[in-house]
């Protein structure tokens, strides 16, 4: 599996799925790029799994995320 450096931005449930938004950056200063993340894992695992969302997935949820953030961080398609 790939491990980027990742920092949480938000978190939202939608009809029961957990979603993660997370930077490649460590500082809101910086440029980078944001993924969205789906919790995969089963209610018996130990530890959460997540995989990227497909893109048609992420766009359903964008919008939520970007209301979210605070004002001094932009999201982009």
């Amino acid at each position: 599996k790939n491990k980027l450096p990742k920092r949480k931005k938000g978190k939202v449930i939608i009809d029961g799925k957990t979603y993660l938004l997370v930077a490649d950056v460590t500082n809101d200063d910086e440029d980078g790029d944001c993924y969205i993340l789906k919790d995969v894992s089963s209610g018996d695992d130990e530890f959460a799994d997540y995989e990227v969302v497909s893109n048609d997935e992420a766009d359903k949820i964008f919008d939520i995320f970007s209301g979210m953030l605070s004002d001094n961080i932009e999201l982009k398609k």
